[in-house]
This record gives C-alpha cells, sequence and structure tokens, in this order.
C-alpha cells in the first residue's frame, strides 16, 4: 500500500513530529482529520502538542515492562512461590487489558522458571477470594491506571470479600494485597498510596494538559480542548468527556492490545462527530456505537 503524500503546506509541522514520534508515519491521514476540527491555529498547535507528548509503547517495551513486573514480584517483594496468586482486575465477561496483561505473563514467567506450581494467575476478579487460602498473597494486575478509581474499588472489594470469607470459615489467614500495572497516571499514585498496598508501574505519565501547562496556557489549552470536543460528543451521558474518563488527560496507548484507553482524551479515539457521522480516528477502542 503506498502512502499517502505529506501536503506542502503541512510538512514543516509533521515532519519534525514524525522524527520524535516514528509510529505517526501510518496515522497520516488521521491526523489530518484530526486537526480538521480545529477552527483556530491554537486548537491545531495544541493538538500537534499533545500528539508530540503522547506515549505508544509498542511490544518490545510492554514485555520489558512485564519483565520488570516479574522481577518485582518474586526478588523485590519476595513473594513466596506456591502462595501467590496475580489476578486480573477484570469484573465482568468482558475481555479487557488486564487478561491480556495476564496471558502476555505466561510466556515469561515460563522463561523464568516459573510455573503453574509457583504462582496462580486468575483472568477473572471474583476467582481470586476462592484461592485465598492457598495463595493468601494477592498481586492485582491491570495494563493502565488512569484516575486509580478502578484500582480503589477493586482493593476495597478484595478486602471485604477476604474478611467475610474469613469471618464466615472463622479461619483466620493473614493476607496481602499488591498492584501492577503497565503504565499510571501520576495522578493516580497519590490514591494507590492511600490504599495501603504496595504498588509498582513500569511508566508514570504526567496528564497531557494539566501536568505541563499553568495559568492562562493552562486555561486556554483548556478552553481550546472542549471546543474540539463540543464537535464529537454525541452523548450527553458519556463518561469519557471531558478529557478522558474521570478527567485523567491521558496521552498513552499500549501496543500490547492497542485498544486505547478511554482515559485518553476523546479527540483521538471517539468514533462519531457530535452529527453521528462517523470518524476516522486516530486510535481505537471497542466502545458503544
Amino acid at each position: 500500500m503506498r502512502k499517502p503524500k505529506i501536503p506542502r503546506k503541512e510538512f514543516n509541522t509533521f515532519f519534525p513530529l514524525l522524527l520524535k514520534k516514528p509510529w505517526l508515519e501510518d496515522r497520516f491521514e488521521e491526523m489530518m482529520e484530526l486537526t480538521s476540527l480545529c477552527s483556530y491555529e491554537t486548537q491545531k498547535a495544541l493538538i500537534y502538542t499533545l500528539l508530540t507528548r503522547f506515549d505508544y509503547l509498542d511490544e518490545n517495551q510492554c514485555y520489558l515492562v512485564l519483565r520488570r513486573i516479574i522481577t518485582q514480584v518474586f526478588d523485590e517483594w519476595f513473594l513466596p512461590r506456591g502462595k501467590t496468586q496475580i489476578v486480573a482486575v477484570t469484573l465482568d465477561e468482558n475481555p479487557d487489558g488486564a487478561q491480556a496483561v495476564l496471558y502476555d505473563l505466561k510466556s515469561l514467567l515460563a522463561a523464568e522458571g516459573i510455573g503453574a506450581k509457583d504462582v496462580k494467575l486468575v483472568n477473572r476478579f471474583g476467582e481470586a477470594t476462592g484461592n485465598l487460602y492457598d495463595c493468601p498473597n494477592v498481586v492485582l494486575i491491570d495494563d493502565f491506571v488512569g484516575s486509580g478509581w478502578t484500582i480503589g474499588n477493586r482493593v476495597t472489594q478484595l478486602r471485604n470479600n477476604f474478611n467475610d470469607k474469613i469471618r464466615t470459615t472463622s479461619k483466620p489467614v493473614a493476607y496481602n494485597i499488591y498492584v501492577c500495572a503497565v503504565a499510571c497516571m501520576e495522578a493516580a499514585r497519590a490514591e494507590i498510596d492511600a490504599l495501603g498496598v504496595q504498588f509498582f508501574a513500569g511508566v508514570f505519565l504526567r496528564k497531557g494538559i494539566a501536568g505541563y501547562e499553568s495559568g492562562k496556557a493552562l486555561r486556554r489549552a483548556y478552553r481550546d480542548m472542549l471546543r474540539l470536543e463540543a464537535r464529537i460528543k454525541d452523548d450527553g451521558t458519556a463518561e469519557e468527556f471531558p478529557f478522558g474518563f474521570k478527567r485523567a488527560e491521558a496521552l498513552v496507548c499500549l501496543n500490547v492490545r492497542n485498544n486505547v484507553p478511554n482515559s485518553v482524551f476523546p479527540v483521538f479515539w471517539w468514533p462519531r462527530h457530535s452529527g453521528g457521522q462517523k470518524r476516522t480516528t486516530m486510535f481505537h477502542r471497542f466502545e458503544r456505537t
């Protein structure tokens, strides 16, 4: 397939960006459609600035983080083999990034000589309670932590489930809960620390706008983004607006699954214009249509 030619008027902007973010080479047409939303040069400048801040973790980078997670669990936290379960935060029957991470861990664990007798892998959060007495050390795992809201709910729920089981069976057991993620927003770190659990993430990310701007520049960038989002928001109840789920302002995509988090600014992935017409987007997310 021939790659689209870059118009002369866009070359001076796009070429320096491509040097910094080579993965954009195959997304030129999508980027042009994105910038077509812009009514003002400040909006277009904001889009290009956010793209320079975007973190795209390719497969090799994700695998490096997963190997680091294995080291963290067994060589730094010293969790005992045969007494530990790694649990995806997945709550229902819908597949998600946590399960993808758990699946990719299997071969990496095997390469380290760690097998099913050493650690139990659990692909549904609700199943962890049944393993309490055999594996009281629990590592909750996710691909990406945006606001910390999901992790907070899971830790609280797991503690309640474990304590209920201990009361029901009258069999006390000391359990420990840990959390690991491939990537995490810096703003979520305090939320997770407040849970009283040990936490590891391979990459910490700043908010795409508030993590870099302040004062008038921050207010102007927020105003421009809100105007851009107004052109694509077609559902008044969509929790992804504004600025991503829980206002996370994320700029990240993990190639381990290529389903962009809903914490990312919706202009990069929301599939429709405000009038309902389909958009060609920079990234994709399996979402209601």
